[in-house]
């Protein structure tokens, strides 16, 4: 399980959740927290759009 929590970018989105309720603005954390969010925004946004253009390419 350690190792699947490694890649898993929510592990990383709720650690900076819970370093600025316990102990306030951690610079370090909220930048991992924000690069894993954005990641998967990335990542989710270009399968949807490759799979929309592809969808539309087939008509």
């Amino acid at each position: 399980m350690a190792k699947v929590a490694t890649y898993n970018p929510v592990t990383y989105l709720l650690d900076a959740l819970r370093s600025l309720v316990s102990t306030g603005w951690d610079l370090e954390t909220l930048l991992i927290g924000l690069a894993a969010v954005l990641g998967v925004g990335v990542v989710s946004m270009s399968l949807a759009l490759w799979a929309f253009r592809s969808r539309l390419q087939n008509r």
